[in-house]
């Protein structure tokens, strides 16, 4: 029988709680709600024991009970609106626009449990990875996705969720 706790005000089983726990070191931040209820402050990543441990990415993420901020497709051009040249540069300006984004609604990267990549399918998606290394050093859940790009010559776009702290 599964032991049940409360958290955030929801229930859910012991032993979840407890793999969750443990796929993240066993460590959690909390805070407390108006009402005085206690809830993680933080996000957490869940990479559960059966599969690879990427370096880049979490297989899911467990986002606090917050408001959130949905950041819509950014493609990688700059401030006159002009995309950049090359699949590199255009991916770095596409995540700088997000982090643009993030800021403006007082969030950032490290709020941030979704992102989704749509790449032109002609391109290398490893040269796409490697490029968002340099502007994005968080670990979070991605979903990368080939689709034809909805504007002429652009090469990438990137969408996301965070929680605003």
């Amino acid at each position: 029988m599964l032991g049940i706790e409360r958290i955030a005000g929801f229930s859910r089983p012991a032993r979840i709680e407890r793999a969750v726990l443990d796929s993240v070191g066993g460590e959690r931040k909390t805070r407390r709600t108006r009402e005085g209820k206690s809830m993680t402050s933080a996000l957490t990543p869940v990479d559960p024991p059966e599969l690879y441990k990427s370096p880049a990415f979490a297989q899911g993420m467990i986002a606090p009970a917050a408001r959130t901020v949905y950041v819509g497709g950014q493609n990688g051009t700059d401030a006159s609106g002009a995309l950049v040249d090359g699949l590199g540069p255009q991916t770095e300006r596409a995540l700088r626009n997000v982090l643009a984004v993030l800021a403006a609604a007082g969030t950032g990267p490290e709020n941030v449990p979704k992102l989704t990549i749509y790449l032109d399918p002609t391109v290398d998606p490893m040269a796409a990875y490697a490029a968002s290394a340099a502007v994005w050093p968080h670990r979070t859940a991605v979903t990368v996705l080939a689709v034809a790009p909805a504007r002429e010559g652009a090469l990438v776009e990137i969408e996301a969720i965070a929680v605003l702290p």
